[in-house]
């Protein structure tokens, strides 16, 4: 349900369409009925999803920012992650499409924080395909700025050298 809808969000940013945000809707209606009876292991998810649409919908990037961070923030309190991966790789995704200096400053910082976290959840391939796929944000050329601890560059951590 959850990657469903995300799915939907998802499509409805690149195609425009607004069934796809009707579609997402139900399913997000389907699980805040499963947290209010208790499951709160959906909480992030839902904040996540909730991002997504401001992030369809909302003018104020600030807001839209602060609503990522906290579907990350309750990811990583609750010991998720993979969500939490998640959720910086998806922020960092939506703001590197939209041009500005600043934004790409912050596309930077989600997507290296979402690598960092997918490798420590031990998703090494994650990680590997999100550095190849966004080397030009993540700078891999050598010189990334992409510290593990112990020291440990991208190119080092996932034998990934760039383009």
């Amino acid at each position: 349900t959850f990657f469903m809808a995300l799915v939907l969000l998802d499509l409805a940013r690149t195609t425009k369409k607004r069934k796809h945000v009707t579609a997402a809707k139900k399913l997000i209606k389907t699980m805040q009925g499963w947290v209010k009876l208790g499951n709160s292991n959906l909480a992030h998810k839902l904040l996540l999803l909730t991002a997504e649409c401001n992030a369809l919908h909302e003018k104020n990037e600030k807001n839209i920012r602060r609503a990522f961070d906290a579907a990350i923030v309750t990811a990583s309190r609750a010991g998720f992650i993979q969500d939490a991966a998640l959720g910086n790789e998806r922020a960092g995704l939506w703001l590197s499409s939209r041009s500005s200096e600043d934004n790409d400053y912050w596309a930077r910082v989600y997507l290296e924080r979402a690598f960092l976290l997918y490798s420590d959840w031990s998703a090494h391939g994650k990680a590997r395909h999100l550095a190849k796929c966004h080397s030009r944000i993540l700078k891999i050329d050598g010189s990334s700025s992409i510290e593990k601890t112990g020291g440990e560059s991208i190119s080092q951590h996932t034998g990934f050298s760039g383009p």
